[in-house]
């Protein structure tokens, strides 16, 4: 389905809804919040948890290594663990230290450029905004790995986990979880012979020195090195998309390239690459106006809290200039999304190097295509002509 049906008929639904209702129902799905304040609300509340393993039972996933994956990584942990492990990284992903790689992102983003023919049709997904996405991350990490395809087939296996899977897919993305265990394995014993002073090196240290089991070591490197790619790619597309579709926005930014953050704050508001998140409640309380059971859960739409009018009015308006501040695409609280800075710099760097270099670029095809998938929004393809 094209991008402009889609976009029409799934926030007109939300829009709809919020006009009478804090919480809509799906017989195939939890409840979900859809009102802005209780999303904010509860995303960052002490009242709930993060899922510890109950997202893979609703998809159906049963099987390691999978679960092997998942139980050990942040995301699935709560309070003092999830305290703990964070503690240990997120000095590496602050504004300042991901400052130092915004020079090495142009770079790459610029050869990646470069090597486009001119007057050629390009898959800008596999010849730019992959390659960029994988670069961006396993620079931060310290991840020195050439063959960045291998890196993005993990990360689409990985969020294949999100949307049910078939026992033959489950077994193609466990076969990826195998592929990756056995390459950090690797990686592990090799930087153990030889440190430097990255990210990786960080970790194997906070486990020499008891901070971390080795399977947490081994999960937070490769949730490090996968984590963010899809949602980081998602964005990045569609800030391409919506660049070249308000061609006055995109003249101001050729103009000041500092507007670019700007712009990546508004993509985050109007299209945030994860549709909703899973909470489950860690006693009875009520959301969204109804009664929760202990470990009952619900989801969160980001989706609809950052087009809730009632906090950014003319929401379906693509408005640089507005203050969206309140925008949740990131989530809030602690478990805020960690690499929040670095998938910034990466979509801010990519796509000023993108529109500075090819300005004219045109977009193949009347519309993108849509693929919609559980959690996540995403464009099947984008091609242009150069």
């Amino acid at each position: 389905m094209a991008v402009t049906e889609v976009e029409a008929s799934l926030h007109q639904a939300l829009r709809a809804a919020r006009g009478t209702h804090r919480i809509v129902y799906d017989p195939l799905a939890p409840p979900m919040l859809i009102d802005h304040d209780d999303v904010y609300r509860y995303v960052a509340s002490r009242d709930v948890r993060c899922q510890e393993g109950e997202l893979l039972t609703l998809t159906g996933i049963t099987s390691e290594p999978i679960w092997a994956f998942w139980r050990e990584i942040m995301f699935s942990k709560n309070g003092d663990e999830h305290r703990r492990l964070r503690q240990i990284v997120q000095s590496a992903y602050t504004v300042p230290e991901v400052k130092e790689d915004r020079g090495e992102i142009r770079a790459r983003a610029l050869a990646l450029i470069e090597a486009f023919a001119d007057g050629a049709e390009v898959d800008l997904v596999g010849e730019f905004v992959e390659p960029i996405v994988a670069f961006g991350i396993c620079n931060r990490a310290g991840y020195d790995v050439t063959d960045h395809a291998r890196v993005m087939r993990w990360g689409r296996q990985a969020t294949t986990v999100f949307v049910g899977l078939s026992p033959e897919n489950q077994q193609e993305t466990g076969d990826a979880f195998e592929d990756m265990f056995d390459h950090l394995d690797e990686v592990i014993a090799r930087r153990q012979a030889h440190p430097q002073d990255k990210v990786i090196d960080r970790l194997i240290a906070a486990h020499n020195d008891g901070r971390m089991s080795y399977l947490e070591l081994r999960a937070m490197l490769g949730n490090i090195v996968i984590g963010g790619y899809a949602t980081t790619q998602h964005a990045l597309i569609w800030l391409i998309w919506y660049l070249y579709h308000h061609r006055d926005v995109l003249i101001r930014i050729i103009a000041e390239p500092e507007l670019i953050a700007l712009a990546v704050n508004e993509l985050l508001r109007i299209e945030p690459p994860v549709a909703a998140t899973f909470r489950t409640a860690k006693q009875d309380l009520e959301a969204g106006g109804c009664p929760f059971k202990e470990s009952e859960t619900f989801m969160i739409s980001f989706l609809s809290a950052n087009r809730d009018e009632r906090i950014f009015p003319e929401p379906d308006r693509f408005d640089i200039d507005r203050d969206n501040r309140r925008q949740l695409a990131f989530g809030a609280g602690p478990h805020r999304c960690l690499g929040a800075s670095l998938a910034r710099a990466i979509i801010e760097e990519a796509a000023l190097a993108l529109f500075t270099q090819r300005p004219q670029l045109e977009i193949s095809g009347a519309d993108s295509e849509w693929s919609p998938t559980d959690g996540f929004r995403e464009l099947a393809d984008l091609h242009i002509k150069l």
